[in-house]
């Protein structure tokens, strides 16, 4: 059976955006934030053993009240961490030194000003993100984080894409990232308003949604998901934690994974018998990254 290489860790279900087609808008689950003590187990438990853990799901982790703790437990640990965000939160911060334990950080932009950026990015202040990016800048600079500036093209940003490299460079991004858009609620018209077709920053092939996929790669072969309160999904399309594998607060990390549920899961989707939310599973979705030439 396959080896498990990489976790994801919701630190927070709490977003103070309201994204289109994000499924933190919209997801009935509940949200809370993750407790020192489970972050510790988790980690603690890990070790050095799996390739990655991308600190974020749904929500926006620099929401969790105690992330700075939380970074400073993971900075020794031989594993690849990564975490996302709005950025919405770094100007809050007296000392952002910590996300220096990070070993990538991006930054999701999707628009270089205030009526762009609000397109998708809704409820955010691009204003407030700069401040936070201008705190940031020098902390980044001493860093070994590689330092991602994203961006999702949308309709609606494919002129700022110019504009790229050059807020890179204003803001001492190590890394730009291109990723394309992901219609996450379902809805046509979110497709429609959204989706650039044919033109090279889509993942998808038609403009009729939502596409019955055929390659299906079948991350959770060696990828499992952690909620906040220490559930367990199989993967992020199950947003709405229908398909609970176990708690890795009762059973730990190995105990889920090697659990007859999750094996029997495995197995299933080896088979090609895949659950309704693999639907979407194989979509391509970094167009473009590479590194800023200083």
């Amino acid at each position: 059976m396959d080896n498990l290489k990489r976790l994801n860790l919701e630190l927070s279900a709490f977003c103070g955006y309201k994204c289109v087609g994000c499924p933190n808008t919209y997801m009935e689950r509940e949200k809370g934030s993750m407790s020192i003590e489970l972050f510790d187990k988790i980690f603690s438990e890990i070790g050095g053993s799996l390739d990655t853990v991308y600190l974020a799901n749904y929500g926006e982790p620099l929401l969790n009240k105690n992330i700075g703790i939380l970074l400073e437990l993971a900075r020794n640990t031989r594993i690849e961490k990564v975490l996302s965000t709005t950025g919405a939160m770094l100007e809050n911060f007296e000392d952002l030194e910590f996300l220096s334990a990070l070993d990538e950080l991006v930054i999701s932009i999707n628009g270089f000003d205030q009526e762009t950026y609000a397109k998708h990015q809704k409820g955010g202040n691009f204003g407030v993100v700069k401040r936070g990016l201008a705190k940031l800048t020098s902390i980044m600079a001493n860093a070994n984080t590689n330092y991602v500036l994203q961006i999702v093209a949308h309709k609606h940003n494919l002129a700022e894409l110019d504009k790229l490299e050059h807020f890179a460079h204003q803001y001492g991004f190590k890394t730009v990232q291109i990723k394309s858009f992901n219609v996450m609620d379902n809805n046509q018209s979110t497709f429609d308003e959204f989706i650039p077709l044919d033109t090279g920053f889509s993942r998808y092939k038609t403009n009729k949604f939502p596409e019955r996929r055929t390659n299906i790669k079948a991350p959770c072969k060696e990828w499992m998901v952690v909620n906040w309160n220490g559930d367990v999904n199989p993967c992020c399309w199950d947003y709405e934690g229908n398909y609970i594998m176990g708690n890795v607060d009762q059973q730990g990390v190995f105990g889920v994974w090697n659990s007859p549920k999750m094996k029997e899961f495995r197995r299933n989707i080896l088979n090609d018998k895949y659950l309704s939310i693999c639907n979407q599973c194989g979509n391509s979705q970094v167009i473009k990254r590479y590194n800023i030439v200083k």
